[in-house]
């Protein structure tokens, strides 16, 4: 048997070192919670302002893309008021600039949507690990609060004048083994959560590279629709041009060709008229001859004066005949 040692001065201080070791641990595994508590509270605010990234970008993306489709829409219109009078080519174009405003539209959304579920699966991966970092937290919380307990219950492990050897022996034991378990559940703590800032680290990096991703390929698609859309607006310009300088010449010809219907119409009344003119000037020569037969008789017996006469009134007719038609002539 052990020989019970006789009480000297350390005595007290020996009884007190046990006391101070837990007191001691306590107050480090105090810290290191309130550490995790801090570490919680960062990831809390980089979730919250990933969130809120999130949110802003999508709210952006979506006033750019309605001003845009806004824009766009107005136009349209204002091009389709001023060409009342398309063919079927430029129907067609706009068919195909429709189609192809559709086919953007639908690759943009499905972006969109994969950009989304992305950030969301994200999103709920950082949820996870808060959730386990604040489980763990809480078990380190029970085991502070379970620890005085413990030590209140052991209390008839501590050093005493009458505690025998064996006695003092086993409640070193029990001690150091508290300890090891106390210093190996941190060392745990410590390991589990330098993984998962690891984990969020990675996380975060893929994140940022597929959204730097998206983001190019929604740039590209954006450049694409743009110079589609530039195309067709100058083919349109072009098809536009062509039907003006079009429905120009269709004008001038109709007026051409009205204005030669008329000339045609006032040359056959001229012609009209001159042949009613030259009927009566063939009738007036009828008339000339048969009276020149008639007064032959007279002309052959000598009667100058008659025949004088009647070469003046011939030739009087003659004048009158064509001072009429050189009138109407003049008044055409």
């Amino acid at each position: 048997m052990w020989k019970v040692p006789d009480p000297d001065p350390g005595g007290p201080t020996q009884q007190g070192a046990p006391s101070e070791q837990s007191s001691q641990e306590l107050s480090d595994l105090k810290d290191q919670n309130e550490q995790q508590k801090l570490m919680i509270a960062q990831l809390k605010e980089m979730l919250r302002k990933e969130q809120s990234n999130v949110t802003q970008e999508k709210v952006e993306e979506y006033v750019n893309t309605l001003s845009k489709s806004k824009g766009k829409k107005s136009r349209l219109k204002r091009d389709e008021s001023g060409s009342a009078e398309r063919t079927a080519s430029s129907s067609s174009i706009d068919n195909i600039k429709k189609g192809k405003l559709n086919l953007l539209r639908s690759s943009w959304k499905k972006t969109s949507k994969a950009k989304l579920a992305e950030r969301g699966k994200n999103q709920r991966g950082i949820e996870e690990m808060v959730i386990q970092l604040k489980a763990q937290l809480n078990d380190s919380q029970q085991l502070i609060s379970l620890a005085p307990v413990t030590l209140s219950d052991r209390k008839n492990l501590e050093y005493n004048r009458n505690s025998s050897p064996e006695e003092l022996y086993n409640i070193l034991l029990t001690k150091e083994k508290q300890i090891t378990e106390l210093a190996n559940k941190t060392q745990r703590q410590e390991a589990m959560i330098l993984d998962l800032q690891e984990n969020v680290k990675e996380k975060d990096s893929v994140i940022d590279a597929r959204t730097k991703a998206i983001t190019l390929m929604t740039e590209n698609l954006s450049k694409k629709g743009k110079n589609t859309l530039d195309e067709l607006d100058d083919t349109k310009e072009q098809m536009r041009k062509m039907q003006e300088n079009f429905v120009t010449l269709e004008t001038e010809m109709k007026a051409r060709q009205v204005k030669l219907l008329n000339d045609l119409k006032a040359k056959n009344l001229e012609i009209t008229e001159l042949q009613e003119n030259n009927s009566k000037l063939l009738e007036e020569k009828t008339e000339y001859m048969r009276i020149i037969e008639e007064n032959k008789a007279l002309i052959v017996t000598g009667e100058d004066n008659t025949i004088e006469e009647l070469r003046e009134q011939l030739n009087a007719l003659r004048t009158e005949n064509e001072k009429k038609l050189g009138a109407n002539i003049r008044a055409k």
